[in-house]
Order: structure tokens, then sequence, then C-alpha cells
């Protein structure tokens, strides 16, 4: 049941996004209206190397993808951590050099990896 809440409650925020994001109110309900058109049916090409490579491989190159698992093997591993054992206690028992080594490598990763550009708008400058 809690299951069934969850994936309610994620379908009703992924629509609301949609009025967040589209120009006007027209616009999103007309998203809204071809939201499922074509569903279920599969294009003619699938097979092709075009489709493949258009709609299936949809990062930029493969360096984006790999850096993307490696980012969710990190969390994952540690998430199973802290199922465990405290992270904050595991670093704080370690040498001085391997606790400011992983603090470091976090804030290079964030300062790295961080989406930093001024063109994005805020989701709420709309209102």
């Amino acid at each position: 049941m809690q299951a069934v809440r969850a994936g309610v409650t994620f379908t009703l925020i992924c629509i609301s996004w949609i009025f967040f994001r589209a120009h006007s109110l027209a616009d999103a309900f007309y998203i809204l209206s071809r939201l499922f058109d074509g569903f279920g049916t599969l294009p003619a090409d699938i097979g092709s190397a075009a489709f493949v490579k258009t709609n299936i491989l949809m990062m930029q190159d493969k360096m984006d993808a790999c850096i993307a698992c490696l980012c969710v093997m990190i969390l994952l591993s540690i998430h199973w951590i802290q199922r465990r054992h405290s992270v904050r206690a595991l670093l704080a028992a370690q040498r001085p050099w391997v606790r400011w080594g992983v603090y470091y490598a976090a804030v290079a990763s964030l300062l790295f990896f961080g989406a930093f550009n001024s063109s994005q708008q805020f989701i709420y400058f709309q209102f």
C-alpha cells in the first residue's frame, strides 16, 4: 500500500511540474493532452542504429553515463554503510589525512560536476 501511495505522489508531482515549466496554461494542457499519444506503439525503425543513437543513448557522451553510474554507486555504497554504521563516526575514526581527503574530494566533485550556469531559470520565476 505504501508503494502505491508513493507512486501516486510521484505521478502527481511530475504532472504539477508541467504547469510550472510550460509557457502558458494552454501549453500545459496541450502537453497533458498529448502525454500518452503513441503509448504502446513501437516505431518502425526501432532496430536501426539511428533510433538507438537518438533515443536510447541520450547522454552527450559516454563519459556522462560513466560519471552518472559512478555517482549512483557511491551514493548506494554510502547508504549501505549508513545502515550498519554511522558514516560520520567512521570518518571521525580515520586519520586526519584520510578524513580531510574525503572532505576535499567531496567539495572538488561538487565544484567540478555542479551546475552553476546562470542561464538556467529558477522554477518559480513566473510567479
